[in-house]
């Protein structure tokens, strides 16, 4: 079963809240629809798997976990059955189809080398393991779980799904898998992985300098709000990867982590908001002049 602690709680009432808020922005696009119960099961569904998957402190429980925060986002892409959603929902769906593959395979490797599943155990198994095999299955893992955060380098996804599909989808696919992603990582990372047997802390510092990078420089060349904050989205988790990099080290990792989650899901909720009580308003341009109005 999850692990009951202080990130799991964190993470059940940052998900709470955010569902809360994305129930508020979908309103009008829901009210009323035929497939209205639909879309509120499939953001439930999601969210149930972003509170496990928080809370995994198991290889198995992480990979069923990491499924149940994905099929039903992959659904909700397409909720709205237009041509771009229909084409977002293909790719974020095949994104992950891949990158999870990728993970069932790393998560195959650490138990062949660390001869356990469970965090505790693992860690014990990895600490004797080959290096190049435990360090290929954790790259393996850390791939799924970095498209499922939206992090390079699996964050291809996120700029045409976010700009695919309606704002509170957007909002709702760029917010809710984040929280409970990035806190499986802090608990993988720092719980299951001796730095000793395999460096991580570099990997997981090169990877926030290159979501930081890439999120931060991509941004400047669009024209559309919506592939904008998509492009935030991918930097964002690079911010909050550092936290991630330092796991074990200093004391207030955990605690930061926590916190910037909770501000990004309102920010980043928040902003999309904006552009959902803007539907007229997709570019830039759109929006010259807005705060006089």
């Amino acid at each position: 079963c999850p692990a009951v602690d202080t990130p799991t709680h964190a993470t059940r009432a940052i998900v709470l809240g955010a569902v809360l808020v994305a129930l508020a922005l979908s309103v009008d696009a829901t009210a009323g629809h035929r497939r209205e119960t639909e879309f509120v099961v499939l953001l439930l569904l999601g969210a149930l798997g972003t509170i496990v998957l928080g809370g995994a402190n198991d290889l198995l429980l992480l990979l069923a976990a990491f499924l149940l925060a994905s099929v039903p986002f992959y659904a909700l892409a397409g909720w709205g059955g237009s041509a771009l959603g229909t084409e977002a929902a293909m790719k974020y769906y095949l994104s992950g189809a891949f990158l999870g593959v990728a993970m069932l395979a790393g998560v195959a490797i650490l138990y062949g080398v660390g001869r356990g599943t469970a965090y505790g155990p693992l860690r014990e198994g990895l600490a004797a393991a080959p290096v190049v095999a435990a360090g290929v299955g954790l790259v393996a893992v850390l791939a799924g779980l970095l498209f499922k955060v939206g992090g390079v380098p699996g964050h291809f996804w996120v700029p045409d799904v976010t700009d695919g599909t309606p704002p509170a989808v957007a909002a709702i696919v760029t917010t809710i898998p984040k929280i409970g992603g990035l806190v499986a990582l802090y608990r993988l990372l720092s719980v299951a992985v001796p730095a000793a047997a395999v460096d991580w802390p570099l990997l997981v510092a090169v990877l926030a300098t290159a979501s930081m990078t890439l999120g931060n420089l991509a941004a400047f060349f669009q024209a559309t709000v919506q592939r904008l904050l998509a492009y935030s989205t991918i930097s964002q988790v690079g911010y909050a990867l550092v936290a991630v990099a330092v796991a074990g080290r200093a004391e207030l990792a955990q605690p930061a982590l926590l916190y910037y989650l909770a501000a990004y899901a309102v920010t980043n909720l928040g902003a999309f908001a904006v552009v959902a009580e803007l539907p007229a308003a997709r570019t830039l341009d759109d929006y010259r002049g807005m705060a006089r109005e």
